[in-house]
């Protein structure tokens, strides 16, 4: 019996045929890893609950009550990750492209972004372009979850959108320890997880959904410390209408 462990093909990017063969003993413990992260302090607050709920105080009960409800979130978050990059790699996507104020996009989705106490700050007027706004949705979000995970508590995340001309720019800054050069373009691979851990789907994903409006996305450092995860949508790009497999 071969000792080689089994594998699983993973493509790194639509339209590429440069699989890499990612072991599955790698993609199963990190995605147990990242679940288990999410799982114990649910349980721990419930087994809280349960023991001595009765003898806890008003604010008690409810920061439990906070603490499941923000791990119950992330574990569903993790698992439409899941299904989307099963989904992507399996059969593809269906863009469903109309003319989108970025900016008006992304004031509207701020209320709904998890991030803790960290402020955030909007820039820029963003173009309207012609592009999907429920993958440019998840791409922010999933920016957005990226850039939690390296801010410190109370430091801020900053999203800014502007017109070069041909498309949207969108980038997602943060306060962390930045990203080495080594990783930064492994860093959008999948199940490739930053020095902060988590699955490594995120920004595999946010590189698929860019990519599949003819954009691309890429990491910058910041001048004194920090990250920009950048994303550049064309006006039109190559893509039609239309299911895109890769």
């Amino acid at each position: 019996m071969s000792s080689q462990l089994p594998t699983i093909e993973i493509r790194l990017s639509p339209g590429r045929g440069d699989g890499e063969q990612v072991p599955q003993e790698v993609v199963l413990s990190t995605i147990a890893h990242d679940m288990r992260r999410h799982l114990t302090p649910i349980i721990g607050v419930s087994q809280t609950l349960l023991t001595h709920g009765s003898t806890l105080g008003e604010a008690q009960r409810a920061e439990c009550i906070k603490i499941t409800l923000r791990n119950a979130l992330q574990l569903e978050h993790l698992i439409h990750e899941m299904i989307d990059l099963q989904r992507f790699d399996a059969v593809g996507w269906i863009l469903h492209r109309r003319p989108t104020d970025v900016r008006a996009l992304i004031d509207a989705l701020v209320p709904e972004l998890d991030i803790g106490t960290r402020p955030l700050r909007v820039e820029g007027n963003g173009p309207i372009v012609n592009i999907d706004p429920g993958l440019l949705e998840r791409i922010i979000d999933n920016l957005v979850q990226n850039a939690k995970a390296h801010t410190p508590l109370d430091s801020p995340i900053i999203i800014a959108t502007q017109s070069d001309g041909t498309g949207a720019h969108i980038t997602v800054q943060d306060s962390g320890p930045g990203v080495p050069d080594k990783i930064k373009t492994a860093i959008f691979d999948d199940f490739r997880s930053g020095p902060a851990g988590g699955s490594g789907l995120g920004l595999s994903l946010v590189k698929r959904f860019s990519e599949i409006h003819g954009g691309r996305a890429w990491v910058e450092d910041v001048r004194g410390g920090g990250a920009r995860f950048c994303v550049h949508l064309p006006q039109a790009g190559d893509a039609p209408d239309g299911r895109r497999k890769h």
